[in-house]
């Protein structure tokens, strides 16, 4: 006997399970058998009685909330009636769907993380939409199709997706958001940080303070499998920024780093070198920017004096770094409002940096030779 090939979760259509509750429910509504403002049974009473799931019972009501003839008030759910329908709150709202994967690019608990998650609440509050949340590994590889049977109008992704998973969720009948990574030319919409603004604003201050040989760190993810999209799009947008300022491109002074790597890898080491007569370099995310830092500190250079510093972080960084800060909180209420986008044709939306002043970042060191730009 072959086994089916359909999807963890995916229903058959149009016959699916949820969808014969859903018609014996509907016709009970229409028959007048459950009157405008009578409570429902539970999901458990209804899953008992028709011999399903909790997840295919708590879809079939789903899908009559999305028709208005359910609506919810607190934890009751209730025979919709036209006065409900107008009364704030209990309207059958389309949820917004936040897929969250692990591990994540971003880590839970940061400030950076918490403010995008407050961004896209704050979003989510002025569409006066619901959010579902699905927080799962398995979100990586294959969207959560339990939730997709509720009819949310849009799926917002967060984290880390391999490739498999990009394949599925682009086959979804329904507009996807990628937060806070860049597109990459997939067909889904899109928002970040303005990356290659934000390498210009870095190699800038630095060529204005003298530095002539400046190195790249860049992000290598384990996860990612390669190098972090936006950790990408930085180091083209330092290629591109030190054309513009009239400084080489040094294939020798870019150095990548993984995630796991501690302040004495040799890529932080190697930086410090003697013999490389770097001044200053520009780190790809905030996190090699603090172990650089700390490499500095152990072999005895002082910051910014002997290396200046600079890295894209969070507005709301808590260390005193010099570098382009990013706003998390707009990133996730913009990307919020994107889920009102049609799926076609995809947006790419940036979010611009802002130069956060700190104590990394000076003048290059003086009587050391330094090569002329090109």
């Amino acid at each position: 006997m072959k086994r089916s090939r359909r999807g963890p979760g995916r229903p058959p259509q149009p016959d699916a399970e949820y969808r014969r509750v859903a018609d014996a429910l509907r016709g009970r509504l229409v028959s007048g058998a459950w009157p405008p403002g009578t409570t429902l049974p539970s999901l458990r009473a209804l899953a008992a009685e028709f011999g399903v799931g909790l997840d295919t019972a708590r879809a079939a009501v789903g899908l009559l909330r999305q028709e208005s003839r359910v609506g919810v008030s607190g934890w009751k759910r209730l025979v919709a009636t036209p006065q409900m329908a107008r009364k704030p709150g209990m309207e059958p709202a389309r949820a917004v769907l936040l897929a969250v994967t692990t591990p994540f690019r971003m880590p839970p608990g940061t400030s950076d993380f918490n403010q995008l998650l407050l961004g896209l609440h704050r979003g989510a509050g002025e569409l006066d939409a619901p959010m579902l949340v699905a927080h799962s590994y398995t979100l990586r590889t294959a969207p959560p199709h339990a939730l997709l049977q509720l009819g949310p109008r849009a799926l917002l992704l967060v984290g880390v997706v391999e490739p498999e998973g990009f394949l599925a969720y682009a086959k979804l009948p329904l507009p996807v958001v990628l937060v806070d990574r860049p597109a990459a030319g997939r067909p889904f919409h899109a928002i970040a940080a303005d990356n290659e603004d934000a390498m210009r604003q870095a190699v800038r201050r630095l060529a204005a303070l003298g530095h002539r040989r400046i190195a790249f760190v860049r992000r290598l993810s384990f996860a990612e499998r390669g190098v972090d999209p936006d950790s990408r799009e930085r180091h083209d947008g330092f290629r591109k920024a030190l054309k513009e300022a009239g400084l080489p491109y040094i294939a020798e002074a870019v150095f990548p780093y993984f995630t796991r790597d501690t302040s004495a890898s040799p890529a932080f080491r190697a930086i410090l070198a003697p013999a490389r007569k770097i001044t200053a370099a520009v780190c790809a995310d905030e996190a090699s920017a603090v172990l650089l830092l700390e490499a500095a500190r152990a072999e005895g250079k002082a910051v910014p004096r002997d290396l200046s510093i600079v890295c894209v972080q969070g507005r709301t960084a808590d260390h005193r770094i010099s570098g382009p800060a990013v706003d998390f909180f707009e990133l996730g209420r913009r990307a919020m409002q994107m889920s009102l986008l049609p799926g076609r044709p995809v947006q790419c939306q940036r979010v611009s940096a802002a130069w956060r002043e700190g104590n990394t970042a000076g003048p290059a060191p003086q009587g050391r030779p330094a090569p002329r730009p090109a």
